[in-house]
């Protein structure tokens, strides 16, 4: 299955889905993403961070544990053009299409909170998780 960052900060900072989220916390070493995912997840935290509502060592911490869960990182540059393909005939994100890309040619579905994600890979035919 494909990870993106909507779930993965989910594991970190507790908000809506979080307890869905963190059903797959142990199946996180079977997880794939592009390698853009910790970038993803800790400008997000980093974020909270700013807005106070996350401490900086909570944020290295989490950092340090997303780094030794084992989740397989595909690098985004072996994604570029199939998510560059995606992206240009649904004029949709190139981030988010990389995770498309990965997912469309893994054949596994992908887990996103994300609807506007979710209703792009419903329409190109990726099997959604179900929290």
């Amino acid at each position: 299955m494909v990870v993106d960052a909507s779930v993965v900060v989910k594991w970190f900072f507790p908000e809506p889905g979080t307890a869905q989220a963190q059903r797959l916390l142990p199946a996180a070493a079977s997880l794939a993403a592009p390698d853009l995912l910790p970038i993803e997840v800790g400008s997000a935290l980093t974020r909270r961070h700013r807005r106070r509502e996350m401490q900086g060592p909570d944020v290295l911490a989490s950092m340090h544990d997303l780094q030794k869960l084992g989740i397989r990182y595909v690098p985004a540059s072996a994604l570029l053009s199939d998510a560059l393909a995606i992206s240009l005939a649904n004029r949709h994100g190139m981030l988010d299409c990389l995770y498309l890309a990965l997912a469309q040619r893994s054949a596994v579905a992908l887990a996103t909170f994300d609807a506007r994600l979710a209703a792009l890979a419903g329409r190109l035919g990726i099997q959604l998780w179900t929290p």
